[in-house]
């Protein structure tokens, strides 16, 4: 009776005070919730974001060969191994992809039947010329081979005809590559500056400007013209990350970085490249040898 008086005596007032105070309780707890459901939304979103942005690739797996490790029960025809006993075996140091190829990490120059080479005339004879090849054999270039006379010191371009037993080399079609300079690359790397149908050393052609000769044996002749320096940095680039999968790219945005201009992975081979220098150049002359994984 005495609360009821109480109540009755407060008056309107005190009923507008509680209903205002609930009401502000209820509307903190609402946009407390709006906001926890905001930050749901927003990190859930960040989330998916992020996964997209980092979506977990396949890694390609390559393991570490050693000279006399064994690669095959059976008797297979692979660059950089021998076969003994019917069993395969790997003949230099190498990195070997998912797919049972060789990628050698080190290793001198092996001549093969078509290969394409860069040499250097080091002896001139009344038969012909006597080229270093960058291997410990010299290649004989006939003068019946020759639609030029050569001088020693030239810088020439040529197909490997037949090597013997003893490795005597036989060159033919050669000719010679005028003025520009010469770079030493390792042989055993060169499927890797040379690319899948080209693809590597076209791009680096396109981006620096200048005309690059690329032979089997790890001579590589590059022209005057053009970004010269910016062609060696990228075989440099080539030449130290060749083992590690993923080079291409690597070498795209080296090139967009240093000439800030965008870089076509594929770029087509030049319609006036002279004769066995882009059109089949390198095709040919790396039968059996292909290093891309």
């Amino acid at each position: 009776m005495l609360e009821t008086q109480a109540n009755s005596a407060a008056g309107p007032n005190s009923s507008r005070k509680t209903y205002a105070y609930c009401f502000c309780q209820a509307a903190a707890k609402f946009q407390k919730h709006k906001a926890s459901t905001a930050l749901g939304f927003f990190s859930a979103s960040l989330a998916k974001k992020a996964a997209n942005a980092f979506s977990i690739q396949k890694v390609k797996i390559m393991k570490l060969v050693v000279p006399g490790q064994l690669l095959s029960q059976k008797p297979l025809s692979q660059a950089y191994s021998f076969v003994e006993n019917n069993q395969t075996f790997a003949s230099v140091f190498s990195m070997q992809s998912e797919d049972g190829r060789l990628v050698p990490l080190k290793g001198p120059y092996e001549p093969m039947q078509e290969d394409l080479i860069v040499g250097i005339v080091v002896d001139v004879k009344f038969a012909g010329y006597v080229v270093r090849l960058n291997s410990p054999y010299t290649g004989f270039l006939s003068s019946r081979e020759c639609e030029t006379t050569f001088t020693r010191g030239d810088v020439i371009i040529g197909r490997l005809l037949s090597i013997d037993e003893v490795k005597n080399i036989s060159i033919i079609e050669a000719r010679k590559l005028s003025g520009g300079r010469v770079i030493m690359f390792p042989p055993v790397k060169v499927p890797r500056l040379i690319g899948k149908k080209n693809s590597m050393i076209n791009m680096i052609r396109a981006a620096a400007g200048c005309d690059i000769a690329v032979g089997r044996n790890g001579i590589v002749w590059l022209s005057n013209s053009g970004n010269v320096e910016l062609a060696i940095r990228s075989i440099e680039m080539i030449s130290q990350q060749a083992h590690i999968p993923g080079l291409t790219d690597r070498v795209a945005a080296f090139l967009k970085e240093q000439t800030g201009k965008d870089v076509a992975l594929e770029v087509p081979e030049p319609k006036d490249a002279p004769r066995n220098h882009a059109r089949g150049f390198h095709k040919e002359g790396l039968k059996g040898r292909e290093g891309e994984f």
